[in-house]
């Protein structure tokens, strides 16, 4: 969407602020579907409800980024609000088996948190907790451990073994390939991207500056701020669809349809423009 072939509509502020509202209206959706899974009782709403705090807050500094024309910035947020925003479906796709998965992973991340070292260029950096933990006592602690640490005494840092693209395939197995494009979509136009602007690459900052198009980038200040709009107003649409999916599998699970019906209201102001398709 944000090539020399964007449409020239997308990448105008007016566009911005409409996917904008789109992005918020889902946000807003969302905290409502956490009120109420806070409520249940289990492991899987204990742990979904405490994702969905990450979506709202991630998704509410996005769009605090995006009113400020900040794009780099707001790949890298919106990278973040993918991930969390898929592992909240994933979760719900696998329920309490995947759940106390993700539950066992924070654990033994936290009792690891507790003591960290790094040893770089021959200097030491070392946190230490104060207090103690006796994990001998602490038979669940011992096996989240076991279960995150390599044959070579490693941490295994993922903390569940299928990926982005297998984890949208649970997700459309359980709730259908439709509710998942959602989750694509944002893989497709997101994941790469923030991942490059995360992690300092110099395509991540050319990228998001339109030079890496062939025939360079923006030639004056006019292309430069329509360039920002297109990357803007795509990231906006392109996560509310994302959260358009979770709020299906929330719909589904929480028994509130009426979640669902009011996040397919959104679409409305958005539906009618040229490049914005939802088959």
């Amino acid at each position: 969407m944000t090539d020399d072939h964007a449409p020239a509509g997308l990448g105008t502020p007016e566009t911005v602020a409409t996917h904008l509202t789109f992005l918020a209206g889902h946000l807003e959706l969302v905290s409502d579907a956490r009120n109420k899974a806070i409520s249940l009782e289990g492991t899987t709403w204990r742990v979904v409800a405490a994702l969905l705090h990450g979506v709202v807050e991630t998704g509410n500094s996005l769009a605090l980024l995006v009113r400020s024309i900040r794009v780099r910035d707001s790949y890298v947020l919106a990278r973040a609000l993918f991930d969390t925003t898929l592992t909240a479906a994933f979760v719900l796709a696998g329920g309490q088996a995947v759940a106390e998965r993700a539950e066992r992973h924070a654990r033994q991340k936290s009792h690891r948190d507790l003591a960290r070292e790094s040893h770089v260029a021959g200097q030491t950096l070392r946190l230490l907790w104060t207090g103690s933990v006796d994990v001998s006592q602490e038979p669940e602690l011992q096996a989240a451990l076991a279960e995150y640490t390599g044959r070579k005494g490693q941490e295994l840092r993922d903390w569940t073994p299928e990926n982005a693209s297998e984890q949208i395939e649970a997700v459309a197995a359980k709730y259908g390939a439709q509710v998942a494009l959602g989750f694509q979509a944002a893989l497709f136009n997101v994941y790469r991207h923030g991942s490059e602007a995360a992690h300092g690459t110099l395509f991540g900052v050319l990228y998001v500056l339109g030079v890496t198009l062939p025939g360079g980038g923006p030639k004056d200040e006019g292309e430069y701020d329509r360039h920002r709009c297109e990357h803007l107003a795509a990231l906006c649409l392109i996560m509310g669809c994302a959260l358009s999916s979770l709020l299906a599998t929330l719909a589904i699970e929480l028994q509130m349809p009426a979640l669902g019906e009011k996040a397919q209201r959104l679409w409305d102001p958005v539906q009618s423009q040229p490049w914005v398709s939802r088959a």
